[in-house]
């Protein structure tokens, strides 16, 4: 709430010469988007959706979904509201190729395995293709495939699981410290007896 009534309009037309002068700023629209904010979330959100749209960059994608994710923790009554619009954010980020790993891995961790079986295979695609040498994205991805093949035979299962490692080792063999995550979630997913398979085999 402004001080003085005058300066609500005087803001306003603060805010008209930074669109203005700075249209390809990320701060401007960040800065728009923000003030939006009292209005509601949805209004938040739109002008950060009309600002990727003149402006698609990572720096307005990442600020954009700092602002929506501090929401979320301020304000847990409205957590259905923000985590949809959230998604909105999220979907126009993919679509004009602007998520890092931090924002793919946000997003499978907020779908529902068995509700959104199909998105989040599309997502993990996706994100692999972009990161393929994520240990992060890895991870998630390796997450899946063993819900999925946990509805499998447990041969066509196993061989998905395999697949989805082998390509991770490999996609991580210059990171030590990658590679030694990847197996410990690997190990984490199969059976005792299939573990010290493979680490047999590993060592040779």
């Amino acid at each position: 709430v402004r001080l003085f009534d005058f300066a609500e309009d005087v803001a306003q037309e603060l805010f008209g010469v930074l669109e203005e002068k700075f249209p390809e700023s990320a701060i401007t629209w960040d800065t728009m988007a923000r003030e939006v904010l009292k209005t509601g979330v949805n209004e938040c959100t739109g002008k950060y959706l009309e600002g990727l749209e003149k402006l698609p960059s990572k720096e307005l994608i990442q600020l954009a979904f700092s602002t929506l994710t501090e929401c979320a923790r301020l304000y847990p009554k409205s957590i259905v509201r923000i985590t949809k619009n959230i998604l909105k954010l999220l979907e126009a980020g993919k679509e004009r190729g602007l998520l890092g790993p931090e924002h793919y891995k946000f997003w499978l961790q907020l779908l529902d395995e068995e509700v959104h079986a199909a998105k989040k295979t599309e997502i993990v695609s996706d994100a692999v293709a972009k990161y393929p040498h994520s240990v992060d994205i890895r991870t998630e991805q390796l997450m899946s495939t063993s819900n999925r093949a946990s509805k499998m035979s447990k041969d066509r299962g196993s061989k998905a699981l395999m697949k989805d490692f082998s390509e991770a080792v490999e996609a991580l063999k210059e990171d030590q410290e990658g590679s030694v995550r990847i197996w410990e979630v690997m190990l984490g997913l199969v059976d005792t007896e299939i573990g010290w398979s493979m680490l047999a085999e590993e060592g040779g």
